[in-house]
């Protein structure tokens, strides 16, 4: 393990960190399956899956030396350091007890550790790595977590090689979002239940937005990689599609002051014309950027991946 960061003792105050850090604790004492299912909502073979999934739309993603940021407890990590091409990778985190007691046990259970260095840090700062260091940079739900995305990418871009990938999933809104309803969904308060299942501490009132979220457009994206001098950025959709998630859809489409009223006053649909399109799209590379239909290959959510070369 390697410590590069900066500020910690400010950083481990806050407040969605702290938490985070405190459950650690509690999550280290369970079986590593069990700490998968506390942390990540996935198993090896869903990881595993989603990695050749996107390989199959993309080609070759990963190879040489690698940074995940926001690893977590580095399942991630793991699946990838087993791709024979892939030389090393970095689990960086900035969760102290996510990088010190459980990535140990992810990678152990799960990957090559000859080739996996778990290193706390934020991605907000990669100061410690050289310049035109990385192949490639992989982050799975951790980008809508940035207070400042634009440096993020930024610090991407200086520590990637020439045509370097970078790989996001993560939540990609679609452009028809309101600011109503960003606000509306950065309001939304977790559960008791949440805090019992994750094994954190209970706060009253606890928010998304207090748990660090931000809910970023599909436009959005794409303008903070080009402003950073990424180029190729296409984003592909992985659809679970069905009859219940296509009537979710149509209500989305409701005027806001009816949806409000309803158990649905958080539905944001997709473009519906793009939505329809990608049924009838299977997983190849010519599909590259637009809606695919996953048919029997499920997960538990969609799939937006972000991914673009510098």
């Amino acid at each position: 393990m390697i410590d590069i960061l900066e500020n910690s003792n400010n950083i481990s105050q806050l407040k969605w960190i702290k938490i985070s850090n405190d459950a650690a604790v509690k999550i280290n004492e369970l079986e590593p399956e069990e700490i998968l299912e506390k942390t990540i909502y996935l198993n090896q073979d869903k990881v595993s899956d989603i990695l050749n999934l996107i390989q199959i739309t993309n080609g070759e993603l990963f190879y040489g030396k690698g940074l995940e940021l926001g690893a977590g407890a580095g399942l991630f990590s793991s699946a990838i350091s087993k791709i024979e091409n892939v030389n090393k990778i970095f689990s960086l985190e900035i969760i102290p007890n996510f990088v010190k007691l459980l990535q140990p046990k992810i990678i152990k259970k799960y990957g090559d550790k000859k080739k996996i260095i778990p290193t706390l840090g934020s991605f907000e700062n990669l100061s410690y790595f050289e310049d035109n260091y990385f192949d490639f940079i992989f982050e799975y739900d951790a980008f809508h977590h940035a207070n400042d995305l634009s440096k993020v990418l930024n610090e991407c871009n200086r520590v990637l090689k020439k045509n370097g990938k970078i790989i996001c999933i993560d939540r990609i809104q679609a452009d028809r979002i309101t600011n109503e309803m960003i606000i509306r969904k950065l309001k939304i308060k977790y559960s008791k239940e949440y805090f019992d299942f994750h094994c954190k501490d209970f706060v009253e009132g606890y928010t998304r937005q207090d748990n660090g979220e931000h809910e970023i457009r599909r436009s959005e994206w794409i303008f903070l990689f080009k402003k950073n001098n990424f180029r190729n950025i296409k984003i592909t959709n992985y659809i679970n599609y069905s009859i219940k998630a296509f009537v979710k859809l149509i209500i989305s489409y409701l005027p806001d002051f009816i949806l409000q009223k309803t158990r649905f006053k958080y539905l944001v649909g997709e473009n519906i014309l793009s939505y329809i399109d990608g049924f009838f799209r299977d997983n190849k590379s010519s599909n590259l950027g637009k809606f695919i239909n996953l048919r029997e290959k499920k997960f538990h959510k969609d799939l937006a991946v972000l991914i673009c070369e510098k």
